[in-house]
């Protein structure tokens, strides 16, 4: 048995703690504390190991939550991919995602430079995006 079992009162190596004064019956109490724990020691208690029926009970209860876990990725990876399909289908590519983000920058720098030629951008992006927005409308299912 090592001394790294005694209790916190004990200075411990490394340690700037030093045990405080104690009486003689402060010390037969720790004595018989240290005593017991040397005998838990030598039994083997102090593991608090399993039997290897609870062990293999654990062990399938682990299995069957690492079953649903990876059951359920694939549910939410399989949902994903139909959301995916469907919003390329409606038009969201990354082509129309590359350009609504670049002409939110080159809006952006617009203003900051030009700021009396925006309606001029308005204008030429409105020959496109009305008679683009009554085509959708127009396919568009109730």
């Amino acid at each position: 048995a090592t001394l790294r079992r005694y209790p916190h009162s004990i200075m411990e190596k490394g340690s700037s703690k030093v045990a405080p004064e104690s009486t003689t019956e402060s010390s037969d109490e720790e004595l018989k504390l240290r005593q017991s724990r040397l005998q838990v020691s030598g039994y083997g208690f102090d593991d608090w190991s399993l039997d290897d029926d609870s062990q293999s009970q654990d062990q399938k209860i682990y299995d069957a939550h690492k079953r649903g876990e990876a059951e359920t990725i694939r549910k939410v990876l399989t949902e994903t991919e139909v959301i995916a399909l469907k919003r390329t289908s409606e038009g969201f590519n990354e082509i129309n995602f590359t350009l609504g983000v670049l002409n939110c920058f080159f809006i952006s720098y617009l203003i900051g430079a030009y700021p009396q030629h925006l309606w001029l951008l308005y204008f030429i992006e409105s020959f496109y995006m009305i008679p683009r927005k009554f085509q959708t409308m127009w396919r568009a299912k109730p």
